[in-house]
Order: structure tokens, then sequence, then C-alpha cells
């Protein structure tokens, strides 16, 4: 992705008021066939608002006080990986 690109997906959520949104990276989504090589520069392919569950410090979900599942809406970065 280009910094001109970014730049534009940045303003599209900006304008649909996720501009005040925590950026996230999904590490899952982020692998190059020569990382074992030593290659750690790997390309952003897209950003976009998703919503996840929060993880306690247990290795669970974080849950309410009423029960329900804590989930956080954040702005979050992808690589290519789509095997995730």
């Amino acid at each position: 992705m280009t910094v001109n690109k970014l730049y534009k997906e940045l303003g599209k959520l900006i304008a649909n008021g996720d501009g005040r949104k925590l950026v996230e990276v999904h590490k899952a989504t982020f692998h190059h066939p020569l990382e074992s090589d030593g290659c750690v520069i790997i390309p952003l392919e897209s950003i976009g608002i998703d919503t996840f569950n929060i993880i306690d410090d247990n290795g669970g979900h974080a849950e309410n006080k009423d029960g329900s599942e804590r989930l956080r809406t954040s702005c979050v970065l992808y690589g290519g990986n789509t095997d995730e």
C-alpha cells in the first residue's frame, strides 16, 4: 500500500467518524515467504474498522459486569495472509 492510498483510506475513516478509534495490527495476516531468512519488513495490504473480543489476563475472553463479552472496535491493519 502506498502512502497516498493509506492517506485516502484513513481520510475515509475519519470522514465516517472513526478518527478517534485505536489502531491495532492483525499480526496473523502478516506473512512473507522470506521471514525465515530474516525478512522483517512486510507490506500492509488493507485497513478497516473491525470489532473483536478483548482477551483478559488469563488468556480467556474478558467479560463485562453483566457477563457479556467485552468487545473493542478499532482501526485494524491487515497484511496479505488470508489463511487466518
